[in-house]
């Protein structure tokens, strides 16, 4: 940024509009936001800083975040690219596989947006589910509601969707795993 009397352009912004953060304080509030699941607009956390801010403020603000991480910005990997990193986490814990509910930590069955594991790692997005990741497949499994939205949404290539009439998880697992398999 360019500096104008000593202080940055944002900081001079910044104080034209009477905001009173000092340079930690706005990093470790951006640090706070980049730790943060995007929510749907990724550049209301400007109205944090200032509730109206003008547009050039506004501007610098995105633009300072922009500089300080870079990669959070980035699009994240595809289902594929999110399954080999998975797998490689499994493998390095030592684990051959991992459940993955629709539920969220608490295993509550409203789940907030930050908590979608399941349409983050799969691509589904259907209200009910689990995914069973192994090293070499992957299931997702579904009830009658979800079969068609299943096949819509999932890379078939890299996860089967079940049925859980057809084949419930247990089934599915002990046809499956190996008897002495760590699962997560």
């Amino acid at each position: 940024m360019t500096e104008t009397r000593g202080q940055t352009e944002l900081e001079h912004l910044m104080h034209r509009a009477g905001v009173d953060l000092s340079q930690e304080e706005l990093d470790a509030l951006i640090d706070g936001i980049d730790a943060a699941a995007d929510g749907f607009d990724s550049e209301s956390w400007v109205n944090l800083v200032v509730e109206t801010p003008p547009r050039a403020l506004r501007e610098a603000l995105l633009g300072y975040r922009r500089t300080r991480n870079p990669a959070r910005l980035e699009k994240p990997p595809a289902p594929a690219g999110r399954l080999a990193a998975l797998r490689a986490v499994l493998k390095a814990d030592g684990l051959d596989g991992m459940m993955v509910p629709r539920a969220d930590a608490h295993l509550g069955q409203f789940v907030a947006r930050q908590s979608e594991r399941l349409a983050w790692l799969t691509g589904f997005t259907g209200s009910a589910g689990l995914a069973v990741i192994l090293a070499d497949r992957a299931a997702l499994f579904v009830d009658g509601c979800y079969t068609l939205q299943a096949r819509q949404q999932v890379d078939t290539n890299l996860i089967v969707p079940v049925h859980l009439a057809d084949q419930p998880v247990e089934a599915w697992l002990a046809e499956n795993l190996a008897r002495d398999i760590r699962l997560g």
